[in-house]
């Protein structure tokens, strides 16, 4: 139990230390913090992203930052979170983040954009504009050819976005990952060599990690909007905590 414990407050004080490190926007669709693109470029996607956003109402954001913490993936979820990127009522958002340490670039899709846009597609369209110019030494332009494909595909399904009829990541989705998990661990434990006692030290862990995770990324990644220089976001978010909701991809 004193493991148990010693795991679950590390867990919540490094998901609050990565939640101060979040940085305020500064602009509604480009905060290249690590100074990726060109100015170009920057000017190039702001235009992109803000025709999308007044024709379509999905909020596409570009984020480069210098360092991630090495976990890229929580980083864009945190962003994505404390941002509230994406209308309230439609879960639109949609999150580009490129880490130079990491030489990661990860997106992060709202659930009102799942329907057009699921992890296989956005993986799809990764492969076949960013990784290209990856491999040439052209990041920056991998990064405006990806947000243009990402855009093209938002344009085309408008009318769907600004109905709302796109369908949605179901929470019943959850729970059964959730049950699947558990039964997955309880089969591993089994038949481990641990005795009892272990096993009920492995339930005891797994529900205390779980309600932690929750607890946590409810009352910081839900909690309202990060202060912005350059324009506000509609305060809906739609991306999903605890390392169970959110789709998207990483390369």
């Amino acid at each position: 139990m004193k493991k148990i414990f010693i795991f679950v407050s590390l867990v919540f004080f490094i998901s609050l230390a990565l939640a101060a490190n979040i940085p305020n926007y500064q602009d509604k669709y480009v905060n290249d913090f690590a100074s990726i693109l060109t100015l170009q470029q920057t000017s190039e996607l702001r235009t992109l992203f803000a025709y999308i956003d007044e024709n379509t109402t999905a909020e596409v954001v570009f984020v480069s930052s210098s360092d991630c913490g090495g976990d890229y993936d929580g980083y864009a979820m945190q962003i994505a979170e404390t941002w509230k990127i994406g209308k309230a009522d439609k879960d639109n958002g949609l999150l580009i983040l490129y880490c130079l340490t990491e030489k990661k670039i990860t997106v992060k899709t709202g659930y009102g954009l799942e329907g057009i846009l699921p992890d296989s597609k956005v993986g799809r369209f990764l492969d076949q504009y960013y990784v290209p110019q990856r491999d040439a030494g052209n990041i920056s332009q991998g990064i405006v050819d990806f947000s243009y494909g990402v855009s093209d595909e938002i344009l085309k399904n408008r009318e769907e976005i600004l109905s709302g009829q796109l369908p949605k990541i179901d929470y019943f989705y959850f729970i059964f990952l959730f049950i699947i998990l558990l039964v997955i661990g309880s089969i591993i434990y089994t038949f481990s060599k641990r005795d009892k006692k272990g096993f009920s030290d492995f339930l005891v862990f797994f529900f205390i990690d779980f309600l932690v995770r929750m607890i946590i990324y409810s009352i910081i990644f839900r909690g309202g909007n990060r202060s912005g220089s350059g324009g506000g976001f509609s305060g809906g978010g739609g991306f999903g905590g605890g390392g169970f909701g959110g789709g998207g991809a990483s390369r």
